[in-house]
């Protein structure tokens, strides 16, 4: 429906912002598109544009998701 198309927008804009950092292992990306909640996509995307490294992403990501 409406949510799951604006979580997947959601997702591949985290993506995006993700790809400019490196290389997204493909773990990372698919627990980013099996993620459902708009807000913890938001929080990823706030991280993702906010974090240095993917690596750094990693570490964070879990503590929001």
């Amino acid at each position: 429906g409406k949510a799951e198309g604006k979580a997947e927008g959601k997702a591949e804009d985290v993506l995006v912002f993700l790809g400019r950092k490196g290389e997204v292992p493909s773990d990372v990306e698919c627990a980013i598109r099996a993620q459902t909640d708009t807000e913890v996509l938001t929080e990823w995307l706030l991280l993702a544009a906010s974090v240095k490294t993917v690596g750094e992403f990693q570490e964070q990501m879990g503590r929001l998701g």
